[in-house]
């Protein structure tokens, strides 16, 4: 996405157009995958952008509260945060080394229709695995045979 559409996006939700909030936007647009306010400070500094973690975290809170970015919590870890979009993502999440993958299918669709039958209307829904994956042995070799 480009830098005007990135300014429009925050225009249309009353936010200042700074060029820190429009730098930290433009990095959820480049990534597919959830990112957490260190990955955001890592990609920052590369860029030579000077900002701190604080500033990161409050730029996060703001575009979360305006619903441009949503955000998914590890219990006992950091939060996560990716766009906030129509068309939605899940992931499986490697407890040990944070790599985070996307599942491909969604079953809560299939939950979603039961609950329309007891006229309940879903607005949204969040999922996440936690696990190990297999680079961090998620499944020992036994358990692969069977």
């Amino acid at each position: 996405m480009d830098r005007n559409s990135i300014i429009e996006i925050l225009k249309s939700n009353n936010l200042k157009t700074t060029p820190k909030r429009i730098e930290i936007l433009s990095i959820f647009f480049e990534s597919n995958f959830p990112l957490c306010a260190e990955d955001i400070f890592f990609i920052l500094n590369t860029r030579k952008c000077d900002i701190n973690l604080a500033t990161i975290y409050r730029i996060l809170l703001t575009f979360s509260q305006n619903k441009i970015i949503q955000v998914s919590s590890i219990i006992g870890r950091k939060a996560y945060y990716t766009l906030t979009s129509s068309n939605h993502s899940h992931y499986f999440i490697c407890l040990k080394c944070n790599n985070k993958s996307p599942i491909d299918t969604c079953y809560i669709n299939q939950i979603e229709s039961k609950l329309e039958k007891y006229n309940r209307k879903v607005i949204s829904h969040h999922f996440e695995v936690y696990g190990i994956c297999e680079n961090c042995g998620g499944l020992d070799d036994e358990k692969k045979d069977n």
